[in-house]
């Protein structure tokens, strides 16, 4: 039996008949190939563990811990809960249940019953202490006087200068003087006639001595030079100075350079005192791993 020979157009064309019986398949990346994103971020991941790892504690800067906002004590939050405790009972308080009482003195305590009591004190029982008066109280003198003063001012403010009535005045001799007069002016006249009748005969001699020194040559002419350096500042003609250019040696940074300066300076301070005793350890998993030469090869093959 020979064999029959297949027509290859016969065959692309039974292969393109069945187009619609195809079925639709989507295509899905099994292992996708990481962007550069996430290639520089496991880079910068990885120096950061690095650099982590060989970290040398001992560059660390000891400080000092100061708590901004301390914790209450047991003692501050039971009496702040029996504060707001109190509170509450005050606010829902119910007057309703309240019974009305009128009150009445039982047993009035009388005057003679006072001053009994008053005398029969025992002063012994008393502690002595020290009475400190800050404001004190004017006295009953201070309260006349104070009392006449202002009847007095009152007095003359609102008197009645109609109700007067004209009088002549007449001058009558002085009376004598005192004795007390008499002896004080008797002590003058003594002085007096003392003084006139002083005999300079008696007076001895004394050396005079010159306190107040005249200033030697030296003095002199420094004080000279010293008036001489005062009027050259006075009189000193600004024309003559020379002009002069003026450098900025040490110039000062600008904000933005101190901000900089002072983020820098942050970072180094939160990785000098970071601490390798907090971090948790983790299991570091390969979540997009790269195809290998032999699964390229199977992929080729099944397409």
């Amino acid at each position: 039996m020979a064999a029959t020979a297949v027509n290859p157009a016969k065959q692309i064309l039974g292969e393109i008949s069945k187009g619609p019986k195809l079925q639709h398949v989507e295509v899905t990346e099994k292992n996708p190939l990481p962007s550069k994103e996430a290639i520089t971020q496991e880079k910068t991941e990885t120096e950061h563990r690095e650099s982590l790892q060989t970290f040398d504690r001992n560059s660390l800067k000891k400080s000092s811990l100061s708590e901004k906002n301390p914790l209450p004590d047991a003692a501050a939050i039971q009496q702040e809960k029996t504060e707001v405790e109190l509170r509450q009972n005050v606010e829902n308080f119910k007057k309703e249940g309240l019974k009305h009482v009128t009150p009445c003195e039982n047993s009035p305590v009388t005057e003679a019953k006072l001053v009994h009591n008053v005398k029969k004190f025992d002063a012994s029982q008393l502690k002595h202490a020290e009475t400190a008066e800050k404001n004190p109280l004017p006295d009953q003198e201070a309260i006349n006087e104070e009392k006449k003063e202002q009847t007095f001012r009152k007095s003359v403010t609102d008197f009645d200068k109609t109700g007067l009535k004209h009088a002549a005045t007449v001058e009558k001799q002085a009376g004598l003087p005192g004795a007390k007069e008499i002896a004080e002016e008797k002590q003058d006249e003594g002085l007096k006639t003392a003084i006139k009748t002083f005999a300079r005969e008696s007076l001895k001699q004394s050396k005079t001595e010159e306190k107040v020194v005249l200033p030697d040559v030296e003095a002199i002419s420094l004080e000279k030079q010293e008036a001489d350096f005062r009027k050259s500042l006075t009189d000193f003609d600004k024309a003559k100075l020379a002009k002069t250019s003026v450098q900025e040696k040490n110039s000062l940074p600008d904000p933005a350079a101190i901000a900089a300066e002072k983020k820098e300076q942050e970072h180094q301070n939160c990785i000098k005192s970071f601490k390798k005793e907090d971090m948790k350890r983790t299991d570091v998993r390969e979540k997009n791993r790269l195809p290998s030469q032999d699964d390229i090869k199977a992929e080729k093959k099944g397409q």
